[in-house]
């Protein structure tokens, strides 16, 4: 390559020509002051779309004064953008008040190794995108986030109407949402991402009269010391399954399903690990009777300290309700206050409780109970607790003990 001058942190040198690989953000920066920060990032931005065989790198801090958009104007085409970040100073922080840190419309995209700061709290949320139904694969992968903390901050703020969004190895420190998923969106991913005082980890959504998020494969995440560490309010043949979501904090909920106002039909709960460590109310609870919450199945998972109770299903009594299955689950040590019992059933016809151990559970392991017409339960263990079944509908089907 050839030598050619640029100017960083007010100096001028002449190095060696690496656009022939990457298109390095840095040296566009004419001021050496970081007061062109936006701009040496849209004009990367800009020389990257002219040359999709190139990615952007990021190799030290960048403090925008604004929104860095990436994607062309108007409806978004096919680009395959990769922005990558080198090293620990490939920072990118506000440096003023917006409402996204970095906006993606663009597809498909990867953006990586990244470390995303909002010490100052100046912006709302660090990556929103916006691709639109397509099945190009997007990737956020690998990226560090610190401080996201506003009310309505999120990490990974995603549209409605967006498919194939994978979200994988990320760390997340001391935020409000990491990931917020809405409705709309299909075959989406997210796996091996770790989160350390996170209130909510994933956030499903479906806004009013739309879609609701399907197909999301939720899987081998850690969370730790989350209030929440799965929100779901509109979902629809979702996997969460294999996780270790341990230390909660506060009065939260390991796994929340919520159809208080949108349906949540046909997810799957499978071989998660949730720790309650005394703290919040239940391991999983499902609740809310405004919308469809039907056949459901919770299995394999192992539950622990929860004050209140491990498994917290309280329906509606009528088809809204129908066929939750609770099978094959470990609940421990839910011995709290007000603890009601490991496993809550409670109007939830056609359901299916079976083979669950349930032990040190205060004075109660199981309560079935409620209008759960056609409902079954039976091959279920107690230890230190017993069996309470009331209300009408429910059929020993085999011997529990």
């Amino acid at each position: 390559g050839y030598a050619f001058p640029v100017y960083t942190g007010g100096a001028s040198r002449t190095i060696v020509d690496r656009t022939r690989d990457w298109i390095v953000a840095n040296d566009f920066d004419t001021t050496g002051t970081g007061s062109g920060d936006l701009a040496a990032l849209n004009a990367a931005t800009a020389q990257c779309l002219t040359d999709l065989n190139k990615g952007i790198l990021i190799t030290r801090p960048f403090a925008p004064s604004g929104t860095w958009v990436i994607g062309p104007t108007g409806s978004p085409i096919a680009q395959g953008v990769r922005i990558s970040g080198a090293g620990n100073t490939a920072v990118i922080r506000p440096g003023a008040s917006m409402t996204n840190l970095i906006e993606i419309s663009a597809y498909p995209f990867t953006i990586e190794g990244l470390n995303l700061r909002n010490g100052s709290g100046l912006a709302v949320n660090a990556i929103h995108v916006d691709k639109g139904n397509n099945t190009y694969v997007c990737h956020i992968r690998n990226n560090q986030f610190e401080s996201w903390l506003g009310v309505t901050s999120r990490c990974i703020n995603v549209a409605y109407l967006n498919d194939c969004i994978h979200v994988e190895g990320n760390n997340a420190n001391g935020c409000t949402f990491f990931w917020t998923l809405r409705g709309g969106n299909y075959e989406c991913l997210g796996t091996k991402n770790t989160l350390n005082f996170c209130t909510y980890g994933l956030q499903v959504l479906r806004p009013s009269g739309l879609l609701q998020v399907e197909g999301l494969k939720y899987y081998r995440n850690t969370h730790l010391a989350s209030t929440v560490s799965v929100y779901m309010a509109g979902s629809y043949m979702c996997w969460i399954d294999n996780n270790m979501f341990g230390s909660h904090r506060g009065s939260g909920n390991g796994i929340w399903i919520d159809s208080s106002t949108h349906p949540n039909t046909e997810n799957e709960i499978i071989g998660n690990f949730i720790g309650g460590e005394g703290y919040g109310n239940f391991g999983i609870v499902v609740n809310g009777t405004g919308a469809a919450c039907q056949d459901n199945r919770f299995v394999g998972n192992r539950i622990s300290e929860w004050p209140v109770a491990g498994i917290a299903i309280a329906g509606s009594g009528n088809d809204n309700y129908i066929g939750q299955i609770v099978k094959d689950n470990v609940v421990r040590y839910n011995t709290g206050s007000p603890s009601q019992a490991g496993i809550v059933m409670d109007n939830t016809p056609a359901a299916t409780v079976q083979n669950n151990h349930c032990y040190t559970n205060g004075s109660t392991a199981m309560i079935l109970s409620g209008t759960s017409t056609g409902s079954t339960y039976g091959y279920n263990v107690f230890r230190n607790g017993g069996l309470s079944v009331g209300g009408s509908g429910w059929s020993n089907e085999g011997a529990n003990r």
